[in-house]
């Protein structure tokens, strides 16, 4: 049986039609999922605080991320952490313990993990990530052809003098550049800056090097001044001395 192309191309239409009617309902079905999905974690995440509420905390752990380890910092944030907890436990004052870890301004991040104990009571451990402190800085100055740099020149002109400073790779970036732009004032235009950090008593407390190679110092060889019906005679002996100040 023949079909004319005017029915051929009414049967491709419809073909097409349903295919895209099957495309929007496996999406649908798909966004479907993803929301129930969604409503089912916050409903565990509900679950799971909601059982705890108003049990009895029975141990407040703090650990840290890593191999860092200090007993004494661990006492003072387990400290900041009692005093927002409380006595009993709330999902409210759990936020609030979290809050005030950040508020030291000596972490990086923080969680909680809740666990049972017995039937009336839970254990919080609170897992946190310390900043690192630079608890020494040192600059090592090398090759240097010109007047002399001395590594305390350069340590006034970083920020990092006080102990216990916070460091990031950004603001040891910033310092080497700091140090870059007062060697350049003195004409000092290859100087090379390189920075390193040494763990000391744990991973977070760290001996911060610059490594700092001055090179070559630039000179002025030759001061011209060509003036049109200018006597340059008295005024040449007064550039020079201001050239080698």
């Amino acid at each position: 049986m023949f079909l004319s192309k005017r029915a051929e191309i009414k049967i491709q239409l419809n073909q097409q039609k349903l295919l895209r009617c099957r495309v929007a309902d496996a999406r649908c079905l798909s966004k479907t999922l993803l929301i129930c999905a969604f409503i089912l974690l916050c409903w565990c995440a509900a679950f799971s605080q909601n059982r705890y509420e108003d049990r009895q905390i029975s141990s407040i752990e703090i650990a840290f991320e890593g191999t860092d380890s200090d007993d004494s910092a661990a006492e003072q944030f387990r400290a900041v952490v009692r005093n927002s907890l409380g006595e009993k436990y709330s999902a409210v004052k759990v936020r609030d313990a979290l809050q005030s870890l950040y508020e030291t301004e000596k972490i990086v991040s923080a969680s909680v993990v809740a666990s049972e104990s017995g039937q009336n009571a839970v254990n919080l451990r609170f897992i946190i990530k310390r900043k690192t402190k630079a608890e020494k800085v040192t600059i090592q100055v090398g090759t240097t052809v010109g007047e002399p740099v001395t590594e305390q020149q350069l340590l006034l002109r970083l920020n990092l003098l006080n102990p216990g400073t916070s460091v990031t790779d950004q603001t040891l970036r910033n310092n080497a550049d700091l140090i870059l732009a007062y060697l350049r004032d003195l004409g000092y235009f290859k100087a090379e800056v390189t920075y390193s950090q040494q763990p000391l008593r744990s991973e977070t407390e760290v001996a911060v090097t610059f490594q700092v190679n001055p090179n070559a110092q630039a000179k002025v060889e030759n001061f011209a001044i060509n003036i049109t019906d200018f006597n340059t005679t008295k005024l040449r002996p007064k550039l020079a001395k201001l050239i080698h100040q």
